[in-house]
């Protein structure tokens, strides 16, 4: 027991005596022992490979947003022009104001909001009126439409509307 005691004491005075010999290290060799060693340098290439691959895939999902805002901008001309790519020549608010006045946008916001909020509370109440009857009452039956109902949740619509065209 006692010699274990010592031992850590000896381990304890050995650590106090690398870090005073650390100390006297000059800073310039001790920067690149650290610099120059395999794990900061596997650390530096992971870091830029994450930031290379996130601009890569950020570049890629945003760059089609962007150039249908700047093509909101563009003038007839700049549509025509073969050397307009993405920022316009001659920017407009022609598209804009051709939407908000001739296409009717807030009469047509208007009615969709409308409808879009009966639909929604319409369906709330009928499926507040069926998940009652499924939690209430016991009849035959009674699983296979429970089925059909999650059926409904887990097919996306797109799937069902592709079958009926």
């Amino acid at each position: 027991m006692n010699s274990s005691v010592t031992k850590s004491v000896k381990t304890v005075k050995k650590g106090k005596q690398s870090a005073k010999n650390d100390s006297e290290i000059p800073w310039l060799k001790r920067m690149s022992l650290k610099v120059f060693s395999f794990n900061f340098l596997q650390k530096v290439v992971w870091v830029i490979f994450r930031t290379v691959l996130l601009v890569g895939i950020s570049y890629i999902i945003l760059f089609p947003f962007f150039s249908k805002i700047s093509a909101s901008f563009m003038s007839t001309a700049d549509f025509v022009d073969v050397t307009v790519k993405l920022i316009p020549k001659y920017p407009t608010l022609d598209t804009y104001k051709y939407i908000i006045v001739e296409n009717q946008y807030f009469k047509a916001l208007w009615n969709t909001a409308t409808l879009s909020l009966l639909v929604a509370f319409m369906q709330t109440m009928v499926t507040a009126l069926i998940g009652y009857g499924f939690a209430k009452f016991r009849f035959r039956g009674r699983g296979l439409l429970f089925v059909a109902v999650i059926l409904t949740m887990v097919v996306p619509h797109q799937t069902i509307m592709l079958s009926m065209l």
